[in-house]
């Protein structure tokens, strides 16, 4: 698919130089400069998954790999906790944006059973309230259980908000949180 990608990129790329050079005055400083530019958005190196998120994404995600459990979940529909922690949802709906109102009792069991010790609770960005609707207004038992499951709170900068089933040590709090006690 990349190759594809590329290649559609490098039509495209010439096909809009084609048109500057017929609507506007030819400029040959211009017009290799850039050709450059696209040529190094194509053909350069593509940014880092850390280059992509804040840094209170970036801490979030370094506090749950520090526990290692073998899933965890993302309560904030904050997809990229699972690409930086190379740790996998606990259940089948990475988020709970993919809930229906009929399947809570079953994202409840899924993750009772997998009883992932820490989560990502809240970023307050876009995806906490899509739609105007957040965790508790658009699954009211998920939000619930997951209050009663995850007592234990540590605010992060940038508004990310982690909760676990145990008590956070100061030791695992980055410069900059808050650990909230019960």
């Amino acid at each position: 698919r990349l190759a594809a990608l590329t290649g559609v990129s490098a039509v495209v790329a010439i096909g809009c130089t084609l048109l500057n050079i017929r609507f506007m005055p030819p400029s040959l400083p211009f017009m290799a400069h850039q050709l450059a530019g696209t040529a190094h958005a194509i053909f350069g190196t593509a940014p880092a998954d850390n280059d992509l998120v804040t840094q209170g994404m970036r801490e979030a995600a370094a506090v749950v790999r520090a526990r290692a459990p073998a899933c965890t979940y993302a309560f904030s529909n904050e997809g990229f906790l699972y690409v930086l922690t190379r740790i996998p949802p606990c259940t089948t709906y990475a988020y709970p944006f993919y809930v229906g109102p009929d399947r809570q009792a079953d994202e409840i069991a899924q993750l009772e059973q997998a009883k992932p010790p820490i989560v990502l609770w809240a970023s307050h960005t876009w995806s906490d309230s899509i739609f105007d609707r957040g965790l508790a207004s658009r699954t009211p038992d998920v939000a619930a259980w997951a209050e009663a499951y995850f007592p234990y709170r540590m605010i992060l900068p940038g508004g990310y908000e982690l909760r676990a089933r145990e008590p956070f040590a100061s030791a695992d709090c980055p410069p900059g949180c808050k650990v909230v006690p019960r």
